[in-house]
């Protein structure tokens, strides 16, 4: 919010971390609320009525309780892409983690790549952020971080808030080559 830029929280309605008052008051401050399922299960594990009631359950969620909005976009649990004709029945889009830089015209807005930052991801530091747009820069395409947990906050493959900030900070000052937005906003 300091920064002014928009994001995008895929969250799961059934192990809700930050709750819904606090995803509506993000909502309520431009940031989009999106699906990362009910129960944050594999996909290639699921059957197609198992896969259906994630995606919809976690949506019709979403939607009831994040009024200022509607829920248009998915991030994969894991990752891990099921049955894609399935999703395009409840989302506009779907995130995946294979660290691409996105072309200007996705060519399945199912799989839209992601960099995963922090620990675990290929985007530690703020070398590897300004690298990575950079790269989206000249291919004019979309550059999606994939960001768990900041700190020692529990996320998986935390990043550093100084790494984060400084970041934000490079984008910030760079407006008029990037255009930062959320996921759904973008697609």
């Amino acid at each position: 919010d300091r920064a002014g830029f928009k994001l995008t929280l895929f969250s799961c309605t059934g192990v809700m971390f930050a709750g819904w008052p606090k995803l509506q008051e993000a909502a309520a401050h431009g940031h989009e609320v999106a699906s990362h399922t009910v129960t944050h299960a594999n996909f290639s594990g699921l059957s197609e009525a198992q896969q259906i009631a994630e995606l919809k359950n976690s949506r019709d969620a979403i939607d009831a309780n994040v009024t200022a909005q509607k829920c248009v976009t998915l991030a994969y649990p894991y990752c891990a892409v099921g049955d894609a004709s399935l999703v395009a029945r409840y989302y506009i889009a779907a995130r995946i983690c294979s660290g691409q830089v996105v072309p200007p015209t996705p060519p399945d807005l199912m799989r839209i790549s992601s960099f995963v930052c922090g620990s675990q991801g290929s985007v530690k530091t703020l070398e590897d952020f300004t690298n990575t747009v950079g790269r989206a820069e000249r291919a004019n395409g979309w550059c999606v971080y994939l960001l768990h947990g900041v700190d020692g906050d529990g996320g998986y493959s935390p990043l550093p808030s100084t790494t984060l900030q400084a970041s934000l900070d490079y984008l910030g000052a760079h407006q008029d080559r990037y255009w930062v937005q959320t996921f759904g906003n973008v697609v």
